[in-house]
């Protein structure tokens, strides 16, 4: 494997990387992303993994609320989840997402 999956990836990081992606493709400062901004962010934050990742099918199983969009913490989820399934070791995933209720 290449040096990107040497290294230890915390939740944190994870968190602060997933924030400032959302933040370059919220196009319209909404605080969230669409349907269409959705798709771009899973492919930067994700690279080849987010390729697999249809941002209809990742609307409806991540947005919690309703809303139509992902906002901060359910994009959050969305990239943790993809990671997770892709076999990649998150340092406080669990302990912190279970005290995040």
């Amino acid at each position: 494997m290449g040096m990107c999956c040497s290294s230890v990836l915390t939740l944190s990081r994870v968190k602060m990387v997933s924030r400032q992606i959302l933040k370059k493709y919220d196009t319209d400062g909404s605080g969230t992303l669409h349907k269409a901004e959705v798709s771009t962010a899973i492919k930067e934050s994700l690279g080849q993994l987010g390729s697999f990742v249809p941002s209809g099918t990742a609307l409806r199983q991540f947005d919690e609320d309703g809303s139509g969009d992902l906002d901060e913490k359910e994009f959050t989820k969305l990239v943790l989840s993809v990671l997770k399934k892709s076999g990649v070791d998150v340092q406080e995933m669990q302990e912190e997402l279970e005290a995040e209720g």
